[in-house]
């Protein structure tokens, strides 16, 4: 009865430790689905959104990993600042000041101006290339499949370009 007791509690012990793993609960990165407004001749106080394929991560809001700027003062050097967060005062400075709130269960993100955005005027809504999604995947491209069958992506960030109407 004892070697009994004591095979099946090595047992029960074996499976415990040795058990399946259970699956990663996210494997696919996220990237942007789509982004509004568009064209030329956008409404100067409409709100920027931009929508991704998953929910992210709630520090993109805190941290401001989406910024909307004017054509005069995007460049290389705020792309970079973006995505490698916290951005400088200075930088911080360059972007059109407003709040950004979750939508559609944190799959969006929207931007509402504190003033309405001048007209005429060519803006870039930018996303950090560090956001990412609930599981730490960082945000992608565009979503393919490798050799090995994974959703994989190249890692970056995302800009949008519209205009408002004169």
């Amino acid at each position: 009865m004892k070697t009994y007791f004591l095979y099946s509690m090595l047992s029960v012990l074996c499976l415990a430790s040795c058990g399946l793993e259970p699956p990663m609960s996210d494997l696919l990165p996220p990237s942007v689905w789509r982004f509004s407004p568009r064209g030329e001749a956008v409404d100067s106080r409409s709100k920027v959104e931009v929508v991704f394929t998953e929910p992210v991560h709630p520090m993109t809001q805190a941290e401001g990993l989406v910024a909307l700027v004017a054509e005069a003062d995007y460049d290389q050097a705020l792309l970079d600042a973006l995505d490698d967060p916290p951005m400088s005062t200075a930088m911080q400075a360059r972007c059109v000041p407003g709040r950004l709130d979750f939508s559609m269960g944190g799959s969006g993100l929207r931007f509402t101006p504190e003033a309405p955005l001048a007209s005429g005027t060519h803006y870039a809504l930018l996303v950090s290339a560090a956001v990412c999604d609930l599981e730490g995947n960082r945000l992608v491209d565009e979503i393919h499949l490798d050799t090995e069958g994974r959703h994989v992506g190249e890692p970056a960030h995302a800009v949008h370009w519209f205009r408002t109407r004169r």
